[in-house]
């Protein structure tokens, strides 16, 4: 992520150790922590008076009172107790983090927040030979491939194998792609102005007035996603999306660190992870077909959904497969595009 004031400052390990001694760092999981955030960077600021610079030294950031803080720190300190829980961070992670730009919005923002990340996997698009023992075939290595077929239906299989997606094709994707991550936050910006900030190129971080927004969001990012590379919902279950639409939503006082270990990972095309709920994840090319689904569903049968597979996951199952429960097109799609366990989430999200 392009958060740094120095890009080049290296942001990993280099040669973790064989063993690592508890407490293990919550950020990287790859060293000891020995840091304490945010007390350890609040300790390092100046303008405290000596007593608060004491207890910031010599107290565990949950044993800090702030009836014991001195009255010109007092409301400053409060902040931070607020809006921040304890992390223990290696040293590396901390330097990172004290230099990383503030997020104002998590500063600011006192309801959910939803996390959304639109990456491209450039291996997906397009590495050569993929399809060799069975494995997945690149997504443009497949289209120029259908592309070609259908303009010399006599081409020869052999010549077809030997094909693979030149730098210029695969430039003008990423090309397109960067576009379309610009088109994506001038609609959020316009949209939700005041509570949405780009973190990164691929990375964006919206305050929710409501859980269920998030399928809204989704539902514009795949719009436009559709528009501009409409090739992406025809793609066949032996070739891999390259473009994936990750979103992890909780509180605003969740690490994200946490959040941002499920956004890394981005299997399948679009991973949803709602911190105290659940995952639900499906392909790219069944994501409009899913939000119609939600959207076109009975709030009070998609409620109903929720509660039954809360008390018991078979019951939640039960429900989607009962013809007269009414869920229409989500009983629909398991399991064909989704899971019961998918179905669950997504309905407790459309709950808000």
């Amino acid at each position: 992520m392009m958060v740094l004031d120095q890009p080049w400052m290296r942001a990993y390990h280099e040669k973790p150790g064989d063993r690592i001694d508890l407490p293990i760092c919550e950020g990287c999981q790859m060293a000891r922590a020995n840091k304490h955030w945010p007390k350890d960077h609040l300790a390092r600021m100046e303008g405290w008076t000596e007593t608060t610079l004491r207890i910031l030294e010599h107290t565990a950031w949950r044993e800090i009172d702030l009836a014991d803080i001195p009255e010109p720190d007092r409301a400053n300190l409060a902040t931070w107790l607020e809006e921040r829980s304890e992390e223990d961070l290696c040293e590396l992670c901390f330097e990172i983090r004290r230099q990383t730009r503030p997020i104002r919005l998590l500063g600011e923002w006192e309801g959910d927040l939803l996390y959304l990340r639109v990456k491209l996997d450039l291996k997906r698009l397009a590495e050569h030979g993929r399809p060799a023992g069975g494995s997945k075939e690149s997504c443009l290595e497949y289209l120029h491939k259908e592309y070609l077929s259908s303009v010399y239906p006599e081409i020869d299989e052999n010549l077809l194998s030997g094909v693979f997606a030149s730098f210029p094709l695969v430039a003008d994707f990423v090309e397109d792609y960067k576009s379309f991550l610009g088109t994506i936050w001038n609609e959020m910006k316009a949209r939700y102005s005041g509570r949405v900030e780009q973190l990164a190129f691929d990375l964006f971080c919206v305050g929710l007035a409501d859980r269920s927004e998030a399928l809204d969001i989704l539902k514009m990012v795949g719009e436009y996603c559709i528009q501009v590379f409409p090739k992406l919902f025809d793609l066949p279950q032996h070739v891999e999306t390259p473009i994936g639409v990750a979103m992890s939503i909780s509180n605003n006082k969740h690490p994200f660190f946490d959040h941002w270990r499920f956004l890394d990972a981005l299997e399948p095309d679009v991973p949803i992870n709602v911190v105290g709920s659940g995952r639900a994840s499906f392909r790219l090319p069944d994501l409009n077909r899913v939000i119609e689904a939600l959207k076109t569903a009975p709030r009070k049968q998609l409620h109903n959904l929720a509660a039954a597979a809360r008390v018991s996951k078979s019951l939640g199952e039960l429900i989607l497969r009962d013809k007269d429960s009414r869920i229409g097109k989500l009983s629909g799609l398991v399991p064909e595009c989704i899971e019961s366990e998918s179905a669950r989430v997504l309905a407790n999200l459309m709950e808000g």
